[in-house]
């Protein structure tokens, strides 16, 4: 706990990072109809994301530790930030990884609410 501070910021920013690519990966409704600028603005996002899906991948692996060592803390809730810890780990449990999503479920199970623990095995 006593360096916590200097490593939550690298966490936060990660978490977001995460969940912002997170949310850029989910399919666009398929009723909408395109028009001219939105494909010149798809073209870009598309360049531009085949560089950011290389940095997320291994982001992705870097999301797994952090949340493989704040599923190992003891007392989560005495580190600084804890409220936003938790809020992030309730995000990531949408994740579309299916890993990211278990390991999110192990951080928040630090918390020990009842609830949470009911399903933790399934």
């Amino acid at each position: 706990v006593r360096h916590a501070g200097d490593l939550m910021p690298h966490w936060h920013e990660l978490a977001r990072d995460q969940l912002r690519l997170a949310a850029v990966d989910v399919p666009a409704d398929s009723d909408a109809i395109p028009d001219a600028d939105a494909d010149a603005e798809a073209d870009a996002e598309a360049a531009a994301s085949s560089t950011s899906r290389r940095a997320a991948s291994g982001g992705k692996k870097l999301l797994a530790e952090w949340l493989r060592f704040f599923a190992a803390v003891e007392a989560p809730r005495r580190l600084p930030s804890a409220d936003a810890l938790y809020g992030e780990a309730s995000a990531l449990v949408g994740h579309p990884l299916p890993a990211v999503q278990t390991l999110a479920l192990d951080v928040l199970a630090r918390w020990g609410q009842p609830p949470l623990l009911k399903y933790r095995k399934q």
